[in-house]
């Protein structure tokens, strides 16, 4: 009797942690992803190849391009290395992938919610997640219109290229 009902608790217990990590699982695959993006926006800011990245690291360029792609998970020691050749330290560069990671994650939470009603176009979605407002009255209405059609031309990556640009101009 003891028996079966430790026997119950343990499959409980396994059916939770299971469940828990299945939840992990997407949060740190974001994470991951947006450690590659990070690793490639950067190092375009900075005008480095991927072949001059890797010789400065100290890491091979097939590895390097992996990791840029999120096919592979960089190590401490590597992710280190590439912080120190794009002169930022570790917790930057790490810093810098959460905050893209939240911002995939709040993209992806606006186009379920966008889908789940009607279907909006992409300026839409982009303009309720990252709050785009002119500025000043300087901006007219047909040119936000026009600057809207633009951008939801671009590719999600070449979209946070050019925000992280706005933003870098604008502090």
């Amino acid at each position: 009797m003891i028996a079966s009902i430790d026997n119950s608790l343990q499959n409980r217990f396994m059916a939770r942690a299971q469940e828990a990590a299945a939840q992990r699982l997407p949060a740190d695959s974001r994470l991951e992803q947006a450690l590659a993006r990070t690793i490639k926006v950067v190092r375009a800011e900075l005008g480095l190849e991927r072949k001059e990245l890797a010789r400065l690291s100290g890491l091979s360029y097939p590895y390097l391009s992996e990791l840029e792609q999120g096919k592979k998970r960089p190590s401490a020691e590597s992710l280190a290395a590439i912080a120190r050749s794009l002169k930022l330290r570790q917790s930057e560069l790490l810093e810098r992938a959460e905050i893209t990671a939240a911002r995939t994650q709040a993209e992806e939470k606006v186009a379920a919610g966008a889908q789940a009603k009607t279907r909006r176009p992409r300026s839409a979605r982009y303009g309720q997640v990252f709050r785009l407002a002119p500025a000043s009255a300087a901006i007219s209405p047909a040119d936000l219109e026009e600057l809207a059609s633009r951008a939801s031309r671009l590719g999600a990556d070449d979209f946070h290229r050019v925000l992280d640009l706005v933003r870098r101009l604008t502090r």
